[in-house]
C-alpha cells in the first residue's frame, strides 16, 4: 500500500535558493516507481518567476495545478470580513459601516492579507476607543 507524505509550506518565496534545492530532492524522489512525497505550496506569484531557471526543471515539471487567489471585489470584500469575524465569533453584523468596508477595500486593493492587517488595526482601535462600530 503507498502511503503519501504530505508537506505544506506556506511563503515559499520567502524560502532560501539552498532550500529549494533540497526541497526539489524530496519531489524527485520516488519508491519503486511511486513518488510518495506531496508538496503544497503557497507563494506569491512571483514565486513562479524564481523558478524559471534550468537547476529547477524538475521541480516545475512536477508542478501538477497553479491557483491563483483574485484581489476581492467590494462585495467578496464585505463578506470576507464577515466570514472572518464570525469564524473568531464575533456575533454582530453591522461592525464595521459600509463607509468603512468601501474604504478597507479601496485601501487594500481586495487583498486578503492586507484585508486581515487593516481590520484588525481597526478592531484594536476599536478596542481602545470602546466603540461598538468602525466607521
Amino acid at each position: 500500500m503507498n502511503q503519501d507524505i504530505i508537506i505544506i509550506i506556506d511563503d515559499v518565496q520567502e524560502i532560501s535558493y539552498s532550500f529549494l534545492k533540497k526541497l526539489k530532492s524530496f519531489i524527485t524522489y520516488n519508491h519503486l516507481g511511486y513518488f510518495p512525497i506531496k508538496i503544497i505550496m503557497f507563494a506569491h506569484i512571483s514565486f513562479l518567476k524564481q523558478l524559471n531557471c534550468e537547476d529547477f526543471i524538475p521541480f516545475v515539471q512536477r508542478i501538477k495545478s497553479v491557483h491563483y487567489l483574485d484581489s476581492l471585489g467590494m462585495d467578496e470584500t464585505k463578506e470576507y470580513i464577515y466570514f472572518r469575524l464570525t469564524h473568531c465569533g464575533a456575533s454582530c453584523d453591522s461592525l464595521f459601516t459600509e463607509e468603512a468596508i468601501k474604504l478597507i477595500h479601496a485601501i487594500t486593493k481586495g487583498i486578503p492579507r492586507r484585508i486581515n492587517n487593516v481590520c484588525e488595526a481597526c478592531l484594536v482601535m476599536a478596542v481602545s476607543k470602546k466603540t461598538d462600530v468602525i466607521d
